[in-house]
């Protein structure tokens, strides 16, 4: 209310109204908190955020979650997203047409066609295009009446039509999309929408005859109070309720006729005096809640019946923003608190959170909403918001001083020492645990001076506390009797036979309680200084009877009935021994009596099996929260609950379907005391819940009814960075760039081969605790497998080669299981262009055309050659052999005819002769190895015997060749 009143007081300059309806306000508001001042109280921590986290303004007039998981919130300075890691603002801008109509956001949805509709103060209604980042106003043609409209709620009936409430009424939108073809030009968003699409607007009338009932109607009352008593909602068969001052209407849209309008009569309603003020529905029962200011009228649409719950106590309809979880569960803010309410008791618990700065953020709580995680946003009016993980509400957790130790009772009752002994005792009505006061008043006459540090109770209701002595009360007959003993005892324990044994410096001791006696049995080591320690931590009892003994020197198994001992230490050579010697805690297995679970200081979690009598160790790297185990429980159902200086752990031990066993880790976040917790402050009742303490008090719950949420949730990349620096992507100019829309709704990125330093931010739409959120990714054909859990929310890769790949990303589960939400993005690094296709095409090309080239050019040398050749031995043949001829032949016919008269003509002759013949040969060679025909193989063979031959002849000799 404080935020509607704050939007009216910033329009309305009238200061009686100013005063007005300040004064109903804070009237009702100090009415209200002392009626609801002996509420239960639940303290929770929260989460703030704020201008300081990114938030553009703390004014928070509405939230919504998309469809990709993202937060949108209004404000009174423009629409912020959240992605659980930073926020973006749209803003108006005067110079863009294409940017949000104006700041004061007063409403968001999301229709079925996921789009995401947002109204203003004074400015209208907006459309919101995804893919561009742009807004399309409400502003166009025809659609003038929404111009300076208030929009006060939006919301979509089954025919897909948008119902818009106003200042000026009720409106009805109905966009369809033109026939024929689309228009893609480059036109701003807007443009394209109606260029594309045709818009029709019906102004909603309820009743003719009465003109004052209309949605939001200005009249003689103050403005506060008419948007108090003026409300529709759109119910899951998509029924129109429309309440108005004195009346009570039912719209049943048609898609194609004239809606119906009717009124809604019966004589459960009283307008006269308590009118509709917010209307809400159970969707798993079918039921319509319409809250009236002290009173809910439920209608059960299933028969038609109405009933009342009256809620004398709490202004149920005062807020406009509540919210029904699991039908019989209602969050709302209202009188600067947030309430849980029991819609079938009429009970009201009051949520505070635990800081002191938070709760005054919650005093001025106007909003609260749940999102698909289930985590529940406060908003404030202008102190931004709160969050908190509602699955904390499983762990009650109580503030108190530091818890150092807790014992369970026979009666379902807890034992505590914080500072004060007290007995947490149960209220029957509330199902919540409260200290006893009129045990704490016993406590303080019994022990005046030392108060006691422990103690246990029997099963004949007895009670046995421990100071510096040991006092037993007599739980009938109201008497106490005094056991003498200086010395100090620790721990208590309560065997099966009501025997209550406790440790001593040197020795275990047993105290008979139906005798009053004390056996002692000295331990069977030395007496060593333990401080800060005990030198008995802790003991168990198995079923056969045996007593186990964490002690800071090991384990040690005690048989009474032979007094015999046995002890188990670490062996620093033996992985199957004890992982350290101080040991805090003993739990048995419910499934298997021959293995115990040991707790200790440093080593973390022990099996022990007792017929092998080896130990199997679990630590900080199988998934455990701290090595230093201070408790461990056992559920009825098998899993160990343990206690650490790092929250608290489950542990589903190994099976044969599971080797390893699962840790689920809890701390803070998770509505624990704090994430430290303290030695010897656990106990489990017979009803089986869990008590742990802690530095900052105690939790208690079922653990049997803890449940993660059954939700996956989806990963988003949020950012792309080439480089460190945002790319970012084309807007209504055409500028082009790398991304033409937000990089979550982009498949595929190409990129140069000099821009292969790429980053990429992703978040998981899981707002818990975004800092703790752990995701795996890969890039595929770079990546072989995952990379690691890690809360990291980013991953960068430098100098991939040119090529296809596909970045991965999926988020893990509290126990370390992959989700199955993974979310990807194919980048393509184009090569350099010596490194393209068309490049190494075009090299073949011209090395092939070169060697080709070359080819033809050695063929044509190598004609050429040979034409010389041929016409060199044609030459030689013709014309030197010819002439040679000649002279050999004049000098045998000179020689002839001198002979026997001029023997030195004749000598000269011969020589001649023997000269032109050795010549012709010669040049015969020549001509035969010039000539190109004589180059084949054969023929030189066949001139080689040739040669051999005729060389031989001259000798005689005869020559034979073989092939």
């Amino acid at each position: 209310m404080h935020s509607w009143l704050s939007m009216i007081f910033s329009y309305n300059k009238t200061a009686f109204v100013k005063k007005f309806c300040t004064s109903i306000y804070f009237v009702s508001a100090f009415l209200a908190n002392a009626r609801a001042q002996n509420d239960p109280v639940s303290i929770f921590k929260m989460e703030a955020l704020t201008v300081k986290d990114g938030l553009s303004q703390g004014m928070i007039n509405c939230m919504r979650q998309d469809h990709l998981g993202f937060m949108w919130f209004g404000t009174l300075d423009g629409l912020n997203r959240y992605d659980g890691y930073r926020f973006t603002t749209f803003r108006h801008n005067y110079s863009d047409s294409t940017s949000i109509s104006g700041n004061f956001i007063t409403s968001i949805f999301e229709d079925s066609r996921k789009r995401l509709w947002v109204g203003t103060a004074l400015n209208g209604l907006n459309l919101f295009d995804a893919e561009s980042e742009t807004f399309i106003r409400f502003q166009h043609n025809n659609l003038n009446i929404l111009k300076n409209s208030r929009v006060l709620s939006i919301q979509e009936d089954r025919n897909g039509a948008i119902w818009v409430g106003t200042v000026n009424g009720l409106f009805k939108i109905i966009t369809k999309e033109k026939k024929g073809k689309r228009n893609f030009s480059k036109l701003p968003s807007p443009d394209r929408f109606f260029e594309n699409n045709e818009v029709i607007i019906t102004k909603i009338i309820l009743d003719k005859a009465n003109p004052s009932h209309e949605l939001f109607r200005t009249h003689e009352k103050p403005a506060a109070m008419q948007y108090l008593e003026s409300i529709f909602y759109i119910d899951t068969q998509g029924v129109v309720w429309v309440s108005v001052p004195g009346a009570l209407y039912k719209i049943f849209p048609s898609a194609y006729t004239t809606d119906s309008v009717v009124s809604f009569n019966d004589d459960k309603l009283v307008f006269s005096n308590d009118n509709v003020l917010n209307i809400s529905q159970d969707t798993s029962m079918g039921l319509i809640h319409l809250m009236h200011l002290h009173s809910i009228t439920t209608v059960d649409q299933k028969n038609g019946s109405v009933s009342t719950a009256a809620f004398p106590n709490y202004n149920i309809g005062i807020t406009r923003r509540q919210l029904i979880i699991n039908g019989n569960e209602m969050w709302a803010a209202h009188n600067h608190k947030l309430f849980r309410h029991n819609l079938g008791t009429g009970k009201a618990e009051i949520i505070r959170p635990q800081s002191s700065d938070h709760a005054k953020m919650m005093g001025y709580c106007n909003h609260v909403y749940r999102d698909k995680s289930g985590v529940i946003w406060i908003g404030t009016s202008g102190f931004g918001l709160l969050k908190f993980n509602p699955h904390a509400l499983q762990f009650n957790m109580v503030n108190t001083k530091s818890v150092i130790w807790m014992g369970a009772t026979p009666e379902n009752n807890v034992l505590a020492n914080a500072v004060d002994f007290i007995l947490l005792s149960r209220n029957n009505s509330s199902g919540k645990y409260y200290p006893d006061s009129l045990f704490s008043e016993k406590m303080k006459k019994w022990f005046p001076v030392n108060p006691p540090d422990i103690g246990a109770q029997t099963n004949d209701k007895n009670y046995y506390i421990n100071a510096s002595y040991i006092i037993k009360f007599n739980n009938q007959s109201k008497a106490y009797l005094t056991i003498s003993d200086s010395a100090f005892r620790f721990p208590f324990f309560v065997d099966r036979d009501e025997n209550i044994w406790y440790g001593l410096a040197d020795s275990l001791c047993k105290f008979n309680t139906k005798t009053n006696q004390v056996i002692a049995y000295k331990y069977p080591v030395a007496k060593i200084t333990t401080f800060p320690y005990h030198f008995l931590e802790s003991l168990y009892q198995d079923g056969n009877g045996i007593l186990w003994l964490g002690t800071v020197n090991g384990l040690f198994r005690f048989d009474e009935r032979n007094k015999s001992w046995k002890q188990y230490i670490n062996n620093p050579g033996d992985k199957e021994s004890l992982s350290t010697d101080v040991i805090f805690s003993i739990c048995g297995d419910i499934h298997h009596p021959e293995y115990l679970w040991i707790g200790t200081n440093g080593g973390g979690l022990n099996l022990f099996n007792k017929k092998t009598e080896s130990f199997r160790n679990f630590s900080e790297r199988d998934g455990l929260s701290n090595n230093v185990v201070y408790g461990i429980l056992n559920a009825n159902s098998g899993n160990l609950w343990m206690s650490t200086n790092n929250g608290l752990s489950r542990f589903t031990p190994p099976d044969t379907t599971n080797l390893k066993g699962i840790f689920r880790n809890y701390n803070e976040d998770d509505g624990l005391q704090s994430n430290e917790f303290n030695r010897y402050a656990y106990a489990k009742t017979n009803s089986g819940l869990l008590f742990f303490g802690g530095v900052n008090g105690y939790n208690y719950f079922d653990p049997e009814k803890i449940q993660d949420p059954d939700y996956t949730p989806r990963v988003i990349i949020t950012d792309f960075k080439l480089s460190n620096k945002p790319v970012p992507f084309s807007d209504t100019s055409g500028k082009k760039n790398l991304l033409n829309k937000p990089v979550f709704l982009t498949d595929r990125i190409v990129l140069s081969y000099h821009s292969n330093m790429m980053t990429f931010d992703f978040a998981e739409m899981e707002f818990t605790n975004p800092a703790k959120n752990k995701f795996q990714y890969k890039m595929e054909g770079f990546d072989t497998n995952w990379v690691q859990p890690d809360m990291i929310h980013s991953a960068t890769f430098t100098n991939l080669d040119p090529g296809k790949y596909t970045f991965i990303v999926r988020s893990v589960s509290a126990t370390g299981k992959a989700y199955n939400n993974e979310t990807s993005v194919i980048i393509i690094i184009r090569p350099p262009w010596y490194m393209t296709w068309w490049f190494r095409f075009f090299a073949i090309a011209v090395a092939v055309t070169g060697i080709y080239s070359f080819y033809r050019y050695r063929i044509n040398e190598t004609i050429k050659l040979m034409e010389m050749r041929n016409r060199i031995a044609n030459d030689l043949h013709d014309e030197i052999g010819s002439s040679l001829s000649s002279v050999h032949i004049y000098s045998e016919v000179a020689l002839h005819k001198t002979l026997n008269r001029y023997e030195e003509i004749v000598n000269h002759l011969n020589q001649i002769s023997s000269e032109t013949s050795n010549m012709i040969e010669a040049l015969n060679d020549i001509v035969w190895a010039v000539n190109p025909k004589n180059d084949r193989f054969e023929n030189i063979i066949n001139r080689m015997r040739a040669a051999t031959v005729e060389l031989f002849e001259v000798q005689n000799m005869c020559v034979h060749h073989s092939r």
